[in-house]
């Protein structure tokens, strides 16, 4: 046992055959501490401004105050255990190889990150309030990934209270890992984009953040709050937002979390009532209508809303192509009522292809909601159609067509009566004006 203010301060400092309890600093100043693979007790600060090698040793930090770990250097841990009520912060990113143990107290992370290696284990420990990681500063818990992978962050805040908000089921798939991390942090505040119009929210949003490259990248993870967090008592679906224009839509709210399933990149996640925005959706749904996929949807009403966006895709993570060339213009902007809508989409089909459909609405202030995604299989038809009305171009169809058509006929028609009825007026005139003549008598004169 090393009672001194400063356990090492020497060039090289190596322990040989028992393991190291100190109870007050750990200061490297200059030179190696070589663990030599046995275990540390810290009782005080751990203060790294030299090098520390662990040789697959552990530390536990188990003060009776608040401690810290810092210094000019990063630290890499090989096992590193949290046992303190007051709590450990870090002052400096450290990285721990192979497992990390809260037993009590919370790691605090402050302005730094906590890296887990990609070899390391999950998190060990019951978490809670009481016993986590506060990841509520600019400073993330990270994990690497060398390949497909899952894990679970054990987050949380202490802006208030101290709240256990963590992102659990995290599992990502992709190709050719180069130096990757996937990083969590929270905030327990209501996100700062989230729509006026939104009157039922969680009061909390999640940072995701990704290091080095994962080609072909696809995540899914379940986002948890706490029961405190929530305003209003509508059903709610979870949010992604990418900077905009569009809210990404999630997994619908059940309890206390939010499954985020099949997404490609990561931004900033929360919860609020779907359909509240500009336009609010009864209908959206889309088939098959000859050689060309019909979608259609309808609203409720249209407070605020100016007009849609229509996109499409191949797979239900993201879409590739927007259908609409320009905007589709609301049926009659800032009304209470509901209309609906069709579009025929036929642009570059494939055979037994499934698309994906999503609908964006924009509103007065050109704020803009993603909907969907939908989905329908397209299958080319076999047989020769005699008409295909869908062949009128992007954003009508054989209705359109057809209603246009009777419009003008019955335009025609009408013009027609109308000439009719001049006429039969005239011939009326005529017969009264020859009525009103005097009988007269015409001779005509015979040939001998």
């Amino acid at each position: 046992m090393i009672s001194k203010r400063y356990a090492t301060n020497s060039p090289t400092a190596q322990l040989v055959t028992n393991g190291l309890t100190v109870k007050n600093d750990v200061t490297i100043s200059g030179g190696t501490l070589n663990a030599n693979g046995l275990n540390m007790n810290v009782g005080d600060n751990w203060t790294n401004s030299g090098s520390y090698t662990h040789n697959n040793g552990a530390v536990t930090f188990n003060g009776a105050a608040a401690q810290a770990i810092g210094g000019s250097v990063d630290t890499t841990f090989a096992y590193l255990t949290i046992n303190n009520t007051a709590g450990v912060s870090l002052g400096r990113p450290a990285l721990v190889n192979n497992q990390l143990t809260l037993t009590s107290g919370l790691l605090t992370l402050g302005g730094y990150n906590l890296t887990m290696g990609a070899s390391a284990s999950a998190i060990s420990g019951t978490f809670g309030d009481t016993r986590m990681i506060v990841a509520d500063g600019a400073g993330a818990l990270c994990k690497q990934f060398a390949a497909n992978g899952s894990y679970d962050y054990p987050i949380g805040d202490a802006t208030g209270a101290s709240e256990y908000s963590p992102v659990t089921s995290f599992s990502v798939s992709g190709a050719n890992f180069s130096s990757a991390a996937v990083c969590f942090r929270v905030t327990d505040a209501v996100h700062p984009d989230k729509p006026a119009a939104a009157t039922a929210y969680t009061a909390r949003y999640w940072t995701g953040a990704q290091t080095g490259t994962i080609d072909s990248l696809s995540y899914d993870a379940t986002f948890g709050f706490k029961a405190g967090d929530v305003v209003g008592a509508e059903a709610m679906n979870g949010k992604k937002w990418d900077g905009g224009p569009a809210w990404i839509e999630l997994g619908t709210v059940s309890g206390t979390s939010f499954p985020a399933s099949g997404q490609t990149g990561f931004s900033t996640f929360t919860a609020f009532k779907s359909g509240v925005l500009s336009a609010a959706l009864a209908d959206f749904s889309a088939i098959q209508s000859g050689e060309a996929m019909r979608v259609s949807w309808e609203t409720v009403s249209e407070v605020g809303n100016v007009g849609f966006n229509l996109w499409r895709g191949t797979s239900p993570a993201a879409p590739d192509v927007q259908l609409n060339s320009s905007l589709i213009p609301s049926q009659a902007p800032g009304s209470s009522q509901g209309f609906s809508y069709e579009w025929l989409d036929a642009a570059n089909l494939v055979n037994n292809t499934t698309y994906f459909y999503w609908l964006e609405d924009v509103d007065i202030a050109g704020v803009v909601t993603r909907h969907g995604p939908i989905s329908a299989a397209f299958a080319a038809p076999t047989a020769v159609r005699l008409t295909e009305a869908g062949r009128v171009g992007r954003g009508f169809d054989g209705m359109t067509v057809l209603l246009a058509g009777l419009a003008l006929l019955a335009a025609a028609l009408t013009a027609l009566q109308a000439d009719l009825d001049r006429m039969n007026r005239m011939n009326r005139i005529l017969a009264l004006w020859c009525a009103k003549l005097p009988p007269r008598e015409f001779e005509y004169p015979v040939n001998p």
